[in-house]
């Protein structure tokens, strides 16, 4: 018997839709390197995803803490998204009217469905 995580999935992206709010994805893709420029032109592509948005607040004494490795400071949040589509590391995301690039991404993705996603994201 196998365990159904598509419904996890649902379950997870119902969830966040009710506690969580819209932030903009944009996602960056890289194209042919032009060697008269001397660099490649970067598209962005902009979607909507559903996201709970929360601080890092359980820090240390000193005020530092890691996270996957990390630094985190201050101003980073932590976005459970939905996995309704990817995130990647070259990922940035808008909440609100701040824009956020991102530290880390950790995926929820037992057996191959993406659940959700954990991203550490910092404060442009």
């Amino acid at each position: 018997m196998t365990f159904n995580y598509s419904a996890s999935q649902a379950t997870a992206t119902r969830l966040l839709t009710k506690f969580g709010r819209n932030v903009t994805r944009h996602a960056y893709t890289v194209g042919d390197y032009d060697p008269s420029t001397g660099s490649a032109t970067a598209t962005a592509t902009d979607s909507t995803r559903i996201a709970a948005v929360l601080d890092y607040n359980d820090q240390s004494r000193s005020g530092e803490r890691y996270v996957r490795g990390n630094l985190v400071i201050a101003s980073d949040k932590k976005l459970l998204l939905d996995g309704a589509g990817p995130a990647t590391a070259t990922d940035e995301y808008t909440v609100g009217s701040e824009r956020y690039s991102v530290v880390s991404v950790k995926e929820l993705n037992p057996a191959g469905t993406s659940v959700m996603y954990e991203i550490h994201a910092r404060l442009l």
